[in-house]
């Protein structure tokens, strides 16, 4: 996938014991669920991925999360240096989570802090080991896409309804996908973040992961 300029707000870490982390984690997989499968196929200039049915999720809190039919998406609401210690955003069992999240950083229909976690929840639902989810969390959290809250209506409310997911009025135009363009971060905040990682006790996984 070719590269792209990413652009956003440099956030502060967010650190949090393990035993509450356990307890996210659980509660993720308890309650998380998808409502349609995620078929996609790859768009003709071969860089967008095209939605080709309607998706949705329903987080933990109950909170409705729904991707229209026809959905253009290039993963970049991901930092691209996760890509290769992770996979790409279209490759494992977070591939649905990352679409939903992809849309949600264009909409800006919730606060950012909440699209992040959805992420996380919807990567542990569809399949994503916690840890590994987590370290995916706290990448988008750190260097992802931010935006300022409240914001204007700029969308129909009934968008983020499953009920509606299929309406025209909930299409996302591919050209807005520049909105939810994660930050390039440099080698220096890399290493940082990877160091407060093996703070927190993520060593081993950082290790493995970065010897792929």
């Amino acid at each position: 996938m070719p590269h792209l300029q990413r652009r956003s707000f440099f956030l502060g870490s967010i650190s949090l014991p393990l035993a509450a982390f356990c307890r996210i984690a659980s509660s993720a997989e308890r309650s998380g669920r998808f409502i349609g499968d995620i078929k996609t196929q790859w768009g003709k200039d071969g860089r967008l991925m095209l939605l080709l049915e309607p998706i949705g999720y329903i987080d933990p809190d109950g909170v409705e999360w729904a991707v229209p039919k026809g959905f253009a998406t290039d993963g970049a609401s991901i930092p691209q240096f996760l890509w290769s210690l992770i996979g790409g955003p279209f490759e494992g069992p977070y591939r649905a989570a990352a679409v939903i999240h992809d849309l949600y950083c264009v909409t800006k229909s919730h606060p950012y802090e909440q699209v992040h976690r959805t992420f996380y929840n919807a990567s542990i639902t569809a399949g994503e080991s916690p840890r590994k989810a987590w370290v995916m969390y706290q990448g988008v959290l750190r260097f992802g896409p931010s935006w300022s809250w409240p914001r204007p209506q700029q969308r129909d409310p009934a968008c983020d309804r499953l009920q509606t997911v299929g309406d025209s009025m909930c299409a996302v135009n591919s050209s807005e996908l520049a909105k939810g363009y994660a930050k390039n971060p440099t080698n220096q905040e890399i290493k940082g973040f990877f160091d407060e990682l093996r703070s927190q006790g993520y060593g081993a996984e950082i290790e493995a992961l970065q010897q792929k």
